[in-house]
């Protein structure tokens, strides 16, 4: 088909210029090195999500489907899990403190990019297609969630190439694994990937804010008794959800591996 010759065609020419714009960095020479770095940042998720928007047009998986009232016993936790990681706390208290307020927009720019490129490959892409081997069996709808969120905790491993922390990026790989997980329940219980990118996003751009932008103490005792509360709640109701999966039962259809927005009412 045309269309899909015109999205191999597109999925190689930016893959190219992702490898340029990452190796020769066209913000090399800007003065301000937060600015410089998520404004790099900024353009390799661009075209990172770029690429999987024409990958997801060529498996025909769809990225949006209506959200019903059912729907809601999944949003809710995984937003409030998200906004969470905002410092709240710190910045009521004043613990914490934003240094740098005029560049938000360009924080959250990021933060929706990456949430963007970051669920398109792993929740839109990878997930649909092992759900097509292993989707058949409840174990196997479960397998499915647990291997795409290990290969969506084990790519930040990535960020020792950036010379990051080992310590930091093995935490990281940790609660990656947590939220892709979370992400993957959203999607599988709501077949809508627009929301697992916004929950994504304000997940990420409440943790990045202090540690970019501003500067202080961001885990005081408050802060950690509120998010261990959160979190576990969240997470035993998440997985009463992911085991509450249908298995996969339609074959031959483009997106049978999306149990639907209101499967809680079956």
């Amino acid at each position: 088909m045309r269309t899909d010759r015109i999205c191999r065609i597109a999925v190689v020419g930016l893959g190219i210029l992702l490898v340029i714009c990452y190796w020769m960095n066209p913000f090399r020479n800007v003065a301000d090195k937060t600015v410089s770095e998520l404004a790099r940042s900024v353009l390799l998720h661009l075209i990172g999500t770029a690429i999987f928007a024409f990958v997801l047009i060529y498996l025909r998986i769809r990225v949006w489907k209506r959200i019903g009232v059912f729907s809601l016993a999944v949003l809710i936790p995984a937003f409030v899990i998200a906004w969470n990681n905002f410092p709240w706390i710190g910045l009521l208290r004043g613990s914490v403190r934003i240094d740098r307020p005029e560049w938000l927009w360009l924080l959250a720019l990021d933060a929706l990019f990456i949430g963007a490129f970051e669920e398109m490959a792993f929740r839109g892409a990878l997930l649909p297609l092992l759900l097509k081997k292993y989707g058949k069996t409840k174990c196997g709808m479960i397998l499915t969630v647990v291997i795409s969120s290990a290969v969506f905790g084990a790519v930040h491993l990535l960020n020792l190439i950036e010379r990051a922390g080992v310590g930091a990026t093995f935490l990281q790989v940790g609660y990656s694994f947590l939220i892709g997980g979370m992400c993957a329940i959203v999607y599988l219980r709501t077949g809508n990937l627009i929301a697992c990118i916004l929950i994504h996003a304000i997940y990420d751009l409440g943790g990045a804010l202090v540690p970019t932008l501003g500067s202080g103490t961001l885990w005081d005792r408050p802060t950690v008794i509120l998010t261990v509360v959160v979190s576990v709640a969240v997470a035993v109701w998440m997985l009463y959800l992911l085991f509450e999966l249908k298995p996969q039962n339609r074959e031959g259809k483009e997106d049978s591996y999306v149990t639907g927005g209101d499967q809680s009412k079956t």
